[in-house]
């Protein structure tokens, strides 16, 4: 955490009054969709993120950039990740597109911006637990086809009082314990 949130919010704090046509700082898809076992790296990247979105408040420049893995560059360019990550759906980004995408989002004035190679139909089956959930649900929900509402949210709309904060606690547990790979009792 220390490298990037604290790097990244002495630039800021540096660079404050100083004019600046653009601040881009280089996030991670893990804030976006979570990384097994790097929880610091998902919240370090959450922070740039979050910094962004404040320099925008104060009328400050801020771009932050989630990227997904690069091919050959980074973490995910050793062997043992960037192929890995590739069985679950993640592809790598070639740096010539990634550069080329980079100079892509200067242009544009947006504070937060995913940029991931994604198979959503193979993601999709690798964590079908997420499959669910609002944000993902919109990238392999067919176009012609309406969102459906879970039976989850059919089961929470419909009870209420303490049933229903039990039902999202249950969901929630199991959804933590998929997620970290974690036998829950």
């Amino acid at each position: 955490f220390k490298p990037k949130g604290l790097g990244a919010w002495n630039l800021h704090d540096l660079l404050h009054n100083t004019p600046l046509d653009c601040f881009v700082m280089f996030s991670s898809a893990a804030s976006l969709l979570g990384a097994v076992g790097q929880g610091n790296y998902a919240a370090a990247n959450a922070y740039l993120d979050a910094l962004a979105f404040s320099r925008k408040a104060q009328g400050l420049p801020a771009l932050s950039i989630n990227w997904g893995p690069w091919s050959e560059v980074g973490m995910a360019a050793r062997p043992d990740r960037g192929g890995r990550m590739a069985g679950h759906g993640v592809r790598s980004i070639n740096p010539n597109d990634g550069t080329d995408v980079l100079d892509m989002l200067l242009s544009f004035d947006t504070t937060q911006v995913g940029v991931m190679d994604i198979d959503w139909a193979q993601l999709r089956q690798e964590f079908w637990a997420i499959a669910d959930l609002p944000f993902l649900a919109s990238m392999w929900t067919d176009a012609e086809t309406p969102l459906q509402t879970s039976d989850l949210v059919r089961q929470i709309l419909e009870s209420s009082g303490e049933s229903r904060a039990e039902l999202l606690r249950k969901y929630l547990r199991e959804l933590i314990a998929d997620v970290l790979h974690a036998d829950i009792a």
